[in-house]
């Protein structure tokens, strides 16, 4: 039999914490993270990680499991979250996965296309171009490439880029045509998906607020490890002071938060009021 599990999904802000939290006290249940960017240690505040007061309240998975600088991608995930639902059931837990990171939702719900093994020297030649050239550049190439992809691989993300790009210098094929002739049929256990929703006008206020909130909290002072991970580009997080010790001239709070958690705000912005992606046979509510 499947192991049954509860996905709380939704647009950044619109309170998937919180609901994820009140439903796993109430089923004796624990929690998966499923946010890319929760994984990393040290990167607390710009990632809007539970605190420590939920985190004692109720269990919670995959959170502060790798260092910034250390490579983690989907599939990775897929297999650590696998495990700690299979152990969670051995143990009479009920699971509730939150996060709004599609890739590791899809990854965990339908599988993965695997690929080719990876290509040191290839990998090594594109960081490479993107040190010379910019990620924007290599972005574009991709682009060129192989269209279709890049509707699912954010601008900024690196390791993805890099990924696609090195599954075409493998086998010549675009990553999109394997995912097609993928299909994502592996169905390892029995879902259901709670969508979360708000009006245009209340999201965005909720994820100004969380901006905000973010800076109130000391934003500005967190530095991972004590080290700036200013070359995670899909981290964003950066020196946010000058050198006398303010924020630089000009900058917004908006600005001041992570770029990949900036991002998701800016793309929840964007999804207001409708549909972020979470796949078929979701249950939405406001």
């Amino acid at each position: 039999m499947k192991i049954k599990i509860v996905i709380v999904l939704g647009p950044t802000a619109v309170g998937k914490s919180e609901l994820a939290l009140e439903l796993a006290q109430s089923v004796d249940g624990e929690i998966v993270n499923a946010d890319s960017q929760q994984v990393y240690r040290y990167m607390d505040i710009g990632t809007g990680k539970p605190s420590r007061g939920d985190r004692e309240r109720v269990r919670h998975h995959l959170i502060d499991i790798v260092n910034p600088d250390d490579e983690f991608n989907a599939a990775l995930y897929r297999r650590l979250a696998t495990e700690s639902i299979e152990q969670m059931q051995k143990r009479g837990k009920n699971v509730v996965v939150c996060g709004g990171t599609g890739l590791y939702l899809k990854a965990l719900t339908h599988g993965l296309f695997v690929g080719p093994g990876q290509d040191s020297e290839m990998r090594r030649n594109l960081d490479l171009e993107i040190d010379k050239k910019g990620l924007a550049a290599t972005y574009q190439r991709l682009i060129e490439i192989d269209p279709t992809v890049v509707s699912s691989i954010h601008p900024n993300d690196r390791q993805r880029i890099i990924r696609a790009l090195e599954v075409f210098h493998c086998t010549g094929k675009p990553l999109s045509l394997w995912q097609r002739e993928h299909a994502f049929q592996d169905e390892p256990f029995q879902v259901l998906k709670i969508g979360l929703l708000r009006g245009r006008a209340e999201l965005y206020d909720l994820i100004n607020q969380r901006g905000e909130q973010m800076v109130r909290d000391g934003l500005l002072d967190e530095s991972p490890d004590g080290r700036s991970y200013s070359g995670r580009q899909d981290s964003g997080y950066c020196n946010r002071r000058d050198e006398t010790g303010n924020p630089p001239s000009g900058q917004t709070t908006a600005d001041l938060v992570p770029a990949g958690r900036r991002d998701s705000l800016v793309s929840s912005r964007k999804r207001a009021g409708g549909n972020c992606r979470g796949g078929a046979g979701v249950s939405w509510r406001r």
